[in-house]
């Protein structure tokens, strides 16, 4: 099972913290965090243990085929953040939006960017 360098333990905790919430993390070694407004923001080290995927699925529900579009058009290159957004819709019909980062020199800076890009892109499609 992947798991997070000291440094990315260091950097979620620190997000957490940010937050207001508390860094435990799962079985797997995945940090998960709910937030009322936002949806449930996941944090999972890549199989090779070089990145770090950080996944924001939404509570609502895309069942049709505008919903499952506006999902689809969330995703792309953010240029302000450098991130690639994927999108996706989980096996519930929610939707969730995907960055990847680097592990090594994983920092606050960088994890609530990918936050803030994820929301953003949700925000811009009605999400």
């Amino acid at each position: 099972m992947p798991q997070f360098d000291i440094g990315a333990v260091s950097a979620v905790e620190e997000f957490a913290t940010s937050m207001g919430v508390m860094a435990v993390p799962d079985d797997d070694g995945a940090y998960t965090f709910e937030f009322s407004e936002s949806g449930r923001l996941s944090m999972l080290a890549s199989e090779d243990g070089a990145r770090v995927l950080v996944s924001l699925t939404r509570a609502v529900l895309v069942t049709d085929i505008i919903g499952k579009g506006s999902v689809m058009a969330a995703g792309g290159y953010n240029p302000v953040t450098s991130h690639m957004v994927r999108p996706g819709i989980t096996s519930a019909s929610r939707p969730v939006l995907a960055v990847d980062c680097p592990m090594r020199g994983l920092d606050l800076p960088t994890l609530d960017a990918a936050f803030q890009t994820q929301r953003t892109a949700y925000e811009e499609v009605g999400l």
